[in-house]
């Protein structure tokens, strides 16, 4: 019984280094064989706890092991604990780290969706691997130790952009009929939204596909979801603008037709705006009564793009000077003056 808890804690600990590695810089040098003895070191801990969860006495001996080995080594695994509990999960742990990690070679990331795929019996096309992830992503998130929301977005935007780099332009119109399944959930068009910002090291595609994989994102965008021209889209499909300004300012920042249309939908937002008396003083209300649409977030939206790049800083103040000169007064009031005062003089961003 001793010589079986040594050899499980001496694998244990080389299991830990691989954990490691799948979390950090390094898996950058991980080649397809490399994730194999990885997965397989994962498979080999969920089969000794099939094997051993029934023998209380030798599981508490090993835990407290488990728990010695952590704390000598000190190893890099931010909030994940190193107990018995962990073998039943080995390989999902294993492959939310590899798929949280930037630095995973592209085509690894295929071969890691491809083993998830394998472990839940379900076969996927190289061509619909995209949109297995956002699943795989969603149950990785309940067994999550220290994943952040904005770790989650950015993680599945990656992954379809590295997806939508290899697109040929005869796949186009089959990709984009997926894209309008993947975006039915409001936080997949979080996802789309930020691929529009990520760095260009995070993918791992040279500056050609990365910016055929943007416009094609940009023009879907454009296309289904924004302000161009006199064209208005249905309220229903305004949804984009629901998510966070900073994220929004970030890509009006980079592109000036995405520019156009989220100034043209705050423009629209500001003429909704009406006055209301309450409580002995104005206030400033939609007239949709939406309270998502109230001025502190108009004034927020603003606020985000001057702090912007100076061109948009610029732009942003000239627009709103020519609307406080020429936007409709109530009860001696404007509200685009008051905005260009609050945002543009007053110096609150």
């Amino acid at each position: 019984m001793m010589e079986q808890l040594v050899k499980i804690l001496k694998n244990a600990g080389s299991f830990i280094e691989i954990l490691q590695s799948s979390r950090c810089e390094s898996v950058a040098n991980w080649d397809s064989k490399a994730l194999f003895r990885a997965n397989e070191w994962a498979k080999y801990f969920e089969q000794m706890y099939v094997k051993l969860q029934s023998k209380s006495i030798f599981v508490e001996k090993l835990d407290k092991q488990l728990k010695l080995l952590q704390k000598k080594h000190e190893y890099a695994l931010g909030s994940l604990e190193i107990n018995f509990e962990l073998f039943a999960k080995t390989q999902t742990v294993l492959l939310q780290s590899l798929l949280q990690n930037p630095h995973l070679e592209k085509h690894l990331h295929y071969e890691v969706v491809k083993l998830y795929q394998q472990r839940s019996n379900n076969e996927v096309s190289e061509s619909d691997q995209f949109m297995c992830v956002s699943t795989i992503m969603f149950e990785l998130s309940y067994i999550s130790y220290e994943t952040s929301e904005d770790v989650m977005v950015k993680t599945e935007a990656i992954l379809l952009s590295r997806y939508l780099s290899t697109i040929h332009l005869e796949q186009t119109q089959s990709v984009i009929s997926k894209l309008d399944k993947l975006v039915t959930n409001s936080k997949y068009l979080e996802v789309m939204v930020t691929v529009l910002i990520l760095p260009r090291e995070d993918i791992g595609t040279n500056g050609i596909e990365m910016d055929q994989c943007n416009q094609l994102v940009l023009d879907y965008l454009l296309k289904r979801y924004m302000y161009t021209g006199d064209k208005r889209p249905h309220s229903s499909d305004l949804n984009i603008w629901s998510l966070s300004s900073k994220l929004l300012c970030q890509v009006a920042a980079s592109y000036f037709t995405f520019f156009k249309a989220y100034t043209a939908y705050l423009t629209d937002w500001g003429n909704g705006m009406v006055l209301q008396y309450k409580m002995d003083k104005y206030s400033w209300r939609h007239k949709s009564h939406q309270s998502d649409l109230s001025w502190h977030k108009l004034v927020l939206n603003f606020c985000n793009l001057m702090l912007g790049p100076y061109f948009v800083r610029d732009t942003v103040r000239r627009l709103l000077y020519t609307l406080s000169q020429s936007g409709v007064f109530q009860s001696n009031r404007n509200i685009w003056h008051e905005l260009y005062e609050c945002v543009c003089q007053e110096g609150v961003t």
